[in-house]
């Protein structure tokens, strides 16, 4: 299933980002210390059904996010509900509804979402 440019912005992504990799693009070679089988096993979203988190952590630069939202686009493509959003995003998202007292519809939304991709703050 191609995921086209619509769903793209629906959940986040205002296009699919370059360093976005599937478990078959990742460099592997390049990261040795990153699990095929683990990342095999994380692409079946088994997490997601048994309501555990995924953290992926790492110096800057190995992968975490193009793994991520590999993963993240897997999800979407087997049926989850996802979103992608950058750390900083989400948390002016937080303050802006503590201002406006819509905190309780930001939390419903986020709660709806099967997968919700934290991506990390811009190091730059």
């Amino acid at each position: 299933m191609a995921i086209g440019t619509r769903v793209l912005r629906l959940i986040g992504m205002t296009r699919r980002p370059s360093f976005c990799a599937s478990r078959r693009t990742f460099p592997y070679a390049r990261q040795p210390g990153v699990n095929r089988k683990q990342i095999r096993a994380f692409a079946e979203s088994d997490f997601v059904a048994k309501d555990e988190n995924l953290v992926l952590a790492g110096p800057a630069g190995v992968g975490e996010t193009g793994l991520a939202c590999g993963l993240l686009l897997k999800a979407l493509q087997s049926g989850q509900r996802c979103q992608f959003i950058r750390a900083q995003d989400l948390f002016d998202e937080m303050y802006a509804s503590l201002a406006g007292r819509s905190t309780r519809q930001l939390l419903n939304r986020l709660l709806r979402l099967d997968v919700l991709l934290i991506d990390e703050p811009d190091q730059r």
